[in-house]
């Protein structure tokens, strides 16, 4: 009987399907008013810090996203709302890539909140895809600090320049 043969051993093969398996429950979480990008934990909805084995995984590799985009908004009821849109990307992109990507895209959703109301923009990019409820996702944009700008309605009643 002959012995069947062994798929061969790829390295960067081996490395991606164990940068995937480390970042299962990690994305990549935006808000305008923050600091930056941020490394969350969607499973656990904190943030995390990145240390440099995952900070490799997510920056060396190229994935294809999943991005969750949001428009914030505050209506002159005072109600806090959301509008999110879930997007597959279909080609495959680093890291580094996805402001660039996203930023079209926030641009359509922007015009469908009123200007007077919309007090934050933000994303959340997951390099495994993972499906996220919409109250899973208002806790995480949450977590992030979305609601820390007022609306430019608030900013004219507290005397506030925009």
């Amino acid at each position: 009987m002959a012995k069947k043969k062994r798929k061969p051993y790829v390295a960067h093969q081996q490395k991606a399907k164990s940068a995937k398996a480390a970042l299962r429950n990690l994305g990549i979480g935006f808000v305008s008013s923050g600091d930056g990008l941020e490394l969350i934990n969607v499973a656990k909805n904190r943030i995390e810090t990145c240390g440099p084995s995952i900070d490799a995984a997510m920056s060396k590799i190229r994935y294809k996203w999943q991005i969750y985009i949001a428009a914030m908004g505050r209506s002159k009821l005072g109600q806090a709302y959301i509008k999110s849109e879930e997007i597959n990307v279909p080609d495959e992109y680093f890291k580094h890539e996805l402001s660039s990507t996203v930023s079209d895209l926030h641009d359509k959703l922007s015009v469908t909140v009123p200007k007077d109301q919309l007090s934050n923009l933000g994303w959340i990019a997951l390099p495994v895809a993972r499906d996220i409820s919409e109250k899973e996702l208002e806790a995480l944009f949450n977590t992030l600090g979305c609601w820390e700008n007022p609306a430019p309605w608030q900013n004219e009643i507290l005397g506030n320049e925009a």
